[in-house]
């Protein structure tokens, strides 16, 4: 090896190590994104950014990598070096339904780190407005009154509102056939026109056709009732507790991230749910901020891929 090529070297690797021991972060952060720009998650990743830089100073690109269910963007921060600067947005689908629906060539739990949860969204029962269904009890009534019960409308196979369907009908034990579509836009236009029976969503996909009178919401299938729609009960306060489930976000790192690294990024993004500002931009779209530890994030992460893997194992769910 020549002499000036050492000296490049030893440059290089002096360089690298000066800024390894400079105080984290001292580049601009990464956040991958597994959806395209201007959706919900988008928007609400990028607001957190947004309070985190302005309080903290700290610098976030967002780079929005969809496709294969989350799984794009799960390989790419899976290969990144574990420095801190290349964060995910973590969901429910790539975290706890698709692996028990295919195999995939990651682990949630071993090959990332959980920072924080950073917020969800709750999902509602929602009827066309030619129903005869009031109440979740006149929707399964009306269900087990037709010989072939109900269609219940859903984003697609293993969205969260197909788990939602098909947990609603283990509870009840009422007939009722899921049907799949491309995306919740052409669901959304079948169920406005009383093509399909049922569905459970976004509040924000239906808020449009609710206020024109062309949809009802029912129910919320979360703990709690949402400050959007306070007169809509929780499924629990009409009898089916066990249909819950809330699409939810957080932020994780590639395995191997100091333990310095993660407390610090978890201390700012909690420090930013507490932003009055921010909670009330996400409210008004109907979603809530949600902030844990990086250990209970872990724990509710394994403990939703039992819970969820159940569902989709009795409801026979597959990818197609």
């Amino acid at each position: 090896m020549g002499f000036r090529i050492r000296i490049v070297l030893a440059l290089a690797t002096l360089s690298g190590v000066a800024f390894a021991q400079q105080p984290f972060p001292a580049a601009p952060i990464t956040i991958v994104v597994p959806f395209s720009a201007g959706g919900s998650a988008d928007f609400a990743t990028r607001l957190y950014a947004d309070v985190v830089s302005r309080s903290t100073g700290y610098r976030f690109v967002i780079e929005n990598k969809p496709g294969g269910g989350g799984v794009v963007a799960a390989m790419a921060v899976k290969a990144a070096r574990p420095d801190g600067y290349t964060l995910r947005l973590a969901d429910i689908g790539p975290d706890t339904v698709l692996p028990s629906m295919q195999p995939v060539d990651y682990d949630p739990l071993k090959n990332f780190r959980q920072i924080t949860m950073l917020f969800s969204w709750p999902q509602f029962l929602v009827v066309p407005a030619s129903s005869p269904a009031t109440s979740v009890a006149h929707l399964i009534a009306l269900a087990r009154s037709k010989p072939h019960g109900l269609n219940c409308g859903t984003q697609g196979v293993g969205a969260g509102g197909d788990l939602l369907c098909a947990m609603f009908q283990m509870a009840t034990k009422a007939p009722l056939v899921r049907v799949p579509y491309k995306g919740g836009g052409p669901l959304a236009l079948d169920l406005t026109t009383g093509r399909i029976d049922m569905a459970f969503a976004a509040y924000r996909e239906y808020r449009a056709a609710a206020a024109d009178g062309k949809v009802r919401f029912l129910a919320v299938a979360s703990p709690h009732r949402a400050p959007v729609l306070p007169a809509v009960p929780t499924m629990a306060e009409a009898g089916l507790p066990s249909v819950e489930l809330s699409p939810w976000f957080g932020l994780d790192a590639p395995a191997g991230t100091a333990d310095a690294v993660i407390t610090k990024l978890h201390d700012v993004f909690a420090a930013a749910a507490k932003n009055g500002g921010l909670a009330r931009r996400l409210t008004d779209e109907a979603i809530e901020t949600r902030i844990d530890t990086p250990s209970e994030f872990t724990k509710f992460i394994a403990a939703e891929r039992v819970r969820l893997g159940a569902v989709i194992e009795a409801a026979g769910i597959r990818t197609q």
